[in-house]
């Protein structure tokens, strides 16, 4: 008798990429607990193939703010490298740094609703269950005060054991 072995996906379902986050001054605070993505294969996780478009798109069409920042952290100005409309799973975050695992997530004026604070939550439980730290700043913010912002990712890039800059 010969045994069928099923072979199932590791990775599971997640939310479409989107608007959505939550609205903070303060990135290290965060209103999200819990998790549940518990046993995601990260081989499977980065820059999945259905999202190159939507990824090229994102980068050809960065916001204002999002391009004044990347202009601050791009070519490792900060001391490690970042990544910008990087996908993780099915999200696509505006910037990203492998060696420190953070996340830096600019929101504007769509994310005030409740539904837009909700799917920020899921996202960065997601990004919490992998181990990634979520640094949050709004588009103002970047905009009028891009040297505080950049202290402040400075600060968690010291505060992290980042691989690069901590040679």
């Amino acid at each position: 008798m010969k045994k069928t072995i099923k072979k199932t996906n590791p990775t599971p379902t997640l939310p479409l990429s989107g608007e959505g986050a939550r609205m903070s001054h303060d990135p290290n605070s965060s209103p999200c607990e819990g998790g549940g993505w518990e046993g995601v294969a990260l081989k499977k996780i980065f820059n999945p193939p259905a999202q190159i478009p939507k990824r090229r798109d994102l980068r050809k069409n960065l916001t204002e703010p999002e391009r004044r920042l990347w202009s601050k952290i791009r070519n490792k100005q900060l001391g490690v490298k970042f990544r910008r409309q990087h996908g993780i799973g099915h999200y696509i975050v505006d910037f990203y740094c492998s060696e420190c695992a953070l996340v830096i997530e600019l929101d504007g004026d769509s994310h005030f609703t409740p539904r837009a604070q909700q799917y920020d939550c899921e996202r960065e439980n997601f990004m919490r269950t992998l181990g990634f730290e979520t640094l949050r700043f709004l588009n103002q913010d970047v905009m009028t005060n891009v040297e505080g912002v950049l202290m402040k990712i400075n600060e968690k890039i010291s505060a992290t054991t980042c691989a690069a800059h901590n040679k």
